[in-house]
């Protein structure tokens, strides 16, 4: 697969908002974000061109599968998935945390089930599939679960009250809340959910090499401390 992307100059890579994983400047189009660094890093080494195509979280695995890219960006390996593409080595082990308001009654889970809130939460992601398996195998049937296309709905909805809170990656949940830290908390479900790796995927055609180079990438990166001042660049 890098031989035809480097013959033919560039790479697809599927892309959803996920900040600070990945973002979008709405006025220039460009994506940033730490995911986004390692994978222009890693392009730039095979000489290759990144090109980046928006998609969703919840379409993202498939539309890799369909072949509309080259490249998952920032995907989280379970075992589902690992029978429909193959991952690459984590860059990033991440937890899902709840982003309330200061003023409500609330620490846990279990207190927003009482408080019959609605969380909002992004569709096709693991911080939705751990929020959901969680409420059903501990009976928490007071709150809803709002599931929305992408993080940046899921901020809206808690900023427009649509949503009592936003159940998203620990990163992301953190900077909202230092951006808010007059009317926000976190909270931290006990125990942790959603702790699981973000890496990148292909498809299954990628052969052995083809990963390997990527997870070298990544292993250089994440040892020479280049991915954690990625990650500090990105946190208010």
């Amino acid at each position: 697969m890098i031989d035809k992307w480097q013959h033919q100059g560039f790479v697809t890579l599927g892309i959803a908002t996920g900040s600070p994983h990945t973002f979008k400047d709405p006025k220039t189009g460009k994506w940033s974000g730490i995911a986004v660094d390692i994978l222009n890093a890693w392009a730039a080494t095979m000489h290759i061109e990144p090109r980046y195509v928006d998609t969703t979280w919840d379409n993202m695995i498939a539309g890799l599968v369909a072949s509309r890219y080259d490249i998952g960006v920032s995907t989280t390996p379970t075992p589902t998935r690992a029978l429909a593409v193959v991952f690459t080595e984590s860059y990033f082990t991440d937890h899902a945390t709840a982003v309330v308001r200061n003023d409500a009654p609330v620490a846990s889970l279990e207190d927003m089930n009482k408080a019959g809130m609605k969380i909002a939460t992004t569709a096709g992601t693991v911080q939705e599939k751990a929020l959901t398996d969680y409420a059903a195998k501990n009976h928490l049937d007071n709150f809803k679960i709002v599931r929305l296309p992408t993080n940046d709905e899921v901020i809206l909805a808690f900023q427009s009250k649509r949503a009592d809170a936003m159940f998203l990656d620990v990163l992301g949940n953190r900077n909202y809340h230092t951006l808010h830290p007059d009317n926000t908390k976190v909270v931290e479900p006990n125990p942790a959910l959603s702790v699981a790796g973000s890496a990148f995927s292909m498809r299954k055609d990628a052969c052995f090499t083809d990963i390997a180079a990527f997870n070298v990438e990544i292993t250089d990166l994440l040892n020479n401390g280049e991915v954690e001042a990625f990650t500090q660049s990105y946190m208010k």
